[in-house]
């Protein structure tokens, strides 16, 4: 990881440079071409050979639909063996016998049938599938995430995300209108230029900033592809700080890959003394995407109960300032005709269409404790934090245990 500094502050700027890799075992990508050419997998146990006959690669990219390549035959990686396979086009590299001594590991490099395992100039995501289908491993090309605190926030930085909200946010729902004396229009984007950004997301000098970034193969320029605005605040109930997230957006071809979770992680992590961190959105995903940066700890809704009047008085964030919380957990519950109550939601006004949301409340019914979601309304919690320090100077490279 590169560390950028501003003045004289180390802490004001700095940039995190992820390889998201996620492994079940020991049998793992050790690499994957953006060029096409070869795809690795290591096996780095040093006594079990696993049998992956009938296993299967998936590899998809910006440029190409999903590839599906099969590994049929007696497919058996021995202990400490790699396997190379390479595309019938490749030019294959030979590995050097002292590579193989040094490293104390077998190179075993196979040509396969496929004319190219398929170019990425932006992204790729690589995962490889058992034989019943269950995901066994995944690999997901580079990812720099940059921590940017309040005064270093650019206008060409607040552009970038302006254009990232208003393409992938969301669009006003059928009552937006009637809340608006007609000034929004149902189904058109949710947009915030750079003003309001400013305004609403930087209103104080602990407010900052993370956003993801992918690199370009062809001509080494960086996508934005998420980020996060937050703020932070001393609480002294739990003796440490709050950190609330006021924003989190991800671009929907981007959306499934750990992003969010590894925005949030780093939000989290940001602050030394980070002990309870919360957001308010209407998408289930944005809070899984939290808990999972909270070491997957589970939603707690006596801890919600507990912190929420008082996490929002210390973060003192503008547009929750008035927001009413709503919900079995607070004792306040809204009239409705049918059975369907509330459990833990705020009431910001803010009239997204929810059909999106609502599909995927769907998927995840049965393990869903926040219940439904009102027209107006976002999900209200609150996690227990424990930072995670690093040292100024990180690695260039690192990986992360994050399923994509």
């Amino acid at each position: 990881m590169a560390t950028s500094s501003a003045s004289d502050d180390e802490e004001l700027v700095h940039t995190k440079t992820l390889f998201r890799r996620y492994s079940k075992g020991p049998v793992m990508f050790n690499g994957c071409s953006p060029s096409g050419d070869v795809v690795i997998i290591d096996n780095i146990s040093q006594r079990k050979s696993y049998n992956i006959t009938g296993w299967y690669i998936e590899r998809e990219t910006d440029t190409q639909p999903l590839l599906r390549y099969v590994l049929t035959g007696q497919f058996i990686i021995p202990p400490l063996t790699t396997i190379e396979l390479w595309s019938s086009t490749a030019t294959q590299l030979p590995v050097p016998p002292e590579t193989q001594e040094q490293q104390q590991q077998s190179f075993v490099c196979i040509r396969t049938k496929l004319p190219t395992w398929n170019i990425a100039r932006r992204w790729s995501v690589t995962r490889l599938f058992d034989h019943t289908g269950h995901i066994e491993l995944a690999f997901v090309n580079p990812t720099s995430y940059t921590y940017i605190q309040c005064s270093f926030v650019t206008d060409q930085i607040l552009e970038r995300c302006s254009i990232l909200f208003n393409n992938n946010y969301g669009i006003w729902g059928d009552d937006a209108p009637l809340h608006s004396n007609n000034a929004l229009k149902a189904d058109a984007r949710v947009k915030l230029g750079i003003k309001r950004l400013r305004e609403m997301m930087l209103f104080n000098d602990r407010c900052f900033l993370v956003i993801g970034e992918i690199r370009s193969f062809d001509n080494n320029q960086f996508e934005l592809i998420g980020y996060t605005f937050c703020t932070s605040a001393k609480y002294d109930r739990l003796n440490g700080d709050a950190i609330w997230i006021t924003q989190l957006v991800v671009g929907a071809s981007y959306r499934g890959q750990g992003v969010a979770g590894t925005l949030l992680s780093m939000a989290k992590n940001s602050i030394a003394d980070a002990v309870i961190i919360g957001l308010v959105s209407s998408h289930p995903h944005a809070v899984i995407a939290l808990s999972n940066a909270c070491n997957c700890v589970p939603i707690d809704l006596k801890f919600i109960a507990d912190h929420a009047e008082d996490v929002i008085r210390a973060c003192n964030v503008p547009y929750l300032s008035q927001a009413q919380l709503v919900g079995s957990i607070f004792n306040s519950q809204p009239l409705l005709t049918n059975n369907q109550q509330p459990v833990s939601l705020a009431k910001t006004d803010f009239f997204v269409d929810h059909k999106e949301v609502l599909a995927a409340l769907e998927h995840i019914r049965d393990r869903w404790i926040l219940g439904p979601l009102l027209d107006g309304h976002e999900f209200f919690v609150v996690f227990p934090a424990t930072c995670v320090r690093h040292s100024r100077t990180w690695p260039s490279e690192s990986s992360c245990n994050s399923s994509p």
